[in-house]
């Protein structure tokens, strides 16, 4: 008992990252995972992830889809990771489109929230978004880049998210057009990494996502593993 406490004590230590944060377990970014969600947990973020998860309830059922169950921790969580891995619960793209909808504060039947910005990590993998789910999350990251001013000095990206994984979602090249969008100068400076391995861009859907990212100088990590490139692509 007393060595397996050690243990314990060393993991705690090792998964530690800040006075009052832990991040849960990493999910392998391998399509073939088995289906989880973990959220980075903080108690020294300020912000609503109660009225973030209502808001995600409110549009799942004006659609007349499920609400995904592993995003019931919202509220208990400071919201500024997400990482859903090979979930049929997500409904697909309606899932997608929900989750992106209520981040962005938006709801169907016209009313509105203000949009979710504590978001730092956002990761969707295995779960057949589709084009339709990459354009919902290319639409959110429009809305979190505007820019407001901080008590009237100089403006600020709205948004904090940097990390965004898409692997594995059968990406075409409607949403790489739409992410390329998302990301040119001006629209977004704060994504720094981009992963869309195992999505089917082929080259027409690479040559759409390069066109955008060509003028982003925020972006630095950029992952295209499998993605049926050809050397046209690779142009």
């Amino acid at each position: 008992r007393r060595k397996q406490s050690h243990q314990n004590r060393k993991i705690q230590k090792k998964m530690q990252v800040s006075h009052s944060a832990y991040l849960l377990p990493r999910v392998s970014s391998h399509p073939h995972t088995p289906s989880h969600a973990y959220i980075l947990c903080s108690q020294e973020v300020d912000c609503n992830t109660t009225t973030l998860y209502k808001t995600y309830v409110q549009v799942c059922e004006s659609i007349g889809i499920e609400p995904y169950h592993d995003l019931k921790q919202l509220p208990s969580t400071s919201g500024e990771q997400i990482i859903i891995t090979g979930s049929n619960d997500m409904k697909l793209a309606s899932g997608c489109r929900a989750l992106m909808n209520s981040l962005s504060g938006k709801r169907l039947e016209g009313a509105s929230e203000e949009p979710f910005t504590s978001l730092k990590d956002l990761r969707i993998r295995s779960s057949d978004i589709s084009d339709c789910g990459a354009i919902a999350v290319a639409n959110f990251l429009r809305t979190i880049a505007v820019e407001v001013k901080q008590d009237g000095g100089r403006p600020e990206a709205q948004g904090k998210l940097q990390f965004l994984d898409l692997s594995d979602n059968k990406i075409g090249h409607q949403g790489a057009l739409h992410l390329g969008r998302s990301l040119e100068v001006g629209m977004n400076k704060t994504v720094t990494s981009l992963i869309l391995d195992f999505n089917v861009l082929g080259a027409e859907g690479t040559s759409a996502l390069c066109k955008g990212i060509a003028t982003n100088s925020s972006l630095a990590v950029l992952s295209l593993k499998h993605c049926n490139i050809d050397s046209k692509g690779g142009e």
